[in-house]
């Protein structure tokens, strides 16, 4: 078991695996607060302005303009509550951002690191061999 798990982690499957789990955890981010804009528009008629009777495909890329921060959605939170919402997935998707660079520098690192192992050890083996062959002649 032990020579799998360095199989894998020497494949850099992980390096791979932790970027695609973070982008794909922007991607629920996203869709889990347009449901909620959604909701609170339902529940409180005009949380939302710039567009009559959003659906789930506004809130959405809504949702999705929010995450990058850009303007591009016509809809703007008009309610404190939904403000609060959009600060919130603000704050969570920087937080995810934040994730995503520390992840894939640590990864970067330890991938070097590995490799620099890697090179000290085949020139301490090759040294090895060398004195070994002077020492025979």
């Amino acid at each position: 078991m032990g020579e799998r798990l360095r199989v894998v982690i020497n494949s850099r499957k992980l390096d791979l695996y932790f970027p695609e789990s973070l982008l794909y955890a922007l991607f629920l981010t996203s869709i889990a607060f347009s449901l909620q804009y959604l909701g609170l528009e339902r529940v409180l008629p005009g949380s939302f302005i710039g567009q009559p009777e959003p659906g789930l495909i506004q809130f959405i890329g809504f949702s999705f303009s929010t995450l990058v921060t850009s303007d591009i959605s016509p809809l703007k939170p008009a309610s404190g509550l939904a403000q609060t919402g959009a600060y919130i997935q603000l704050f969570t998707s920087l937080l995810i951002i934040v994730l995503l660079v520390v992840v894939v520098l640590t990864s970067i690192r330890e991938r070097y690191r590995q490799d620099l192992d890697g090179v000290v050890g085949e020139l301490r083996e090759a040294s090895e061999n060398i004195g070994g062959f002077l020492q025979a002649n």
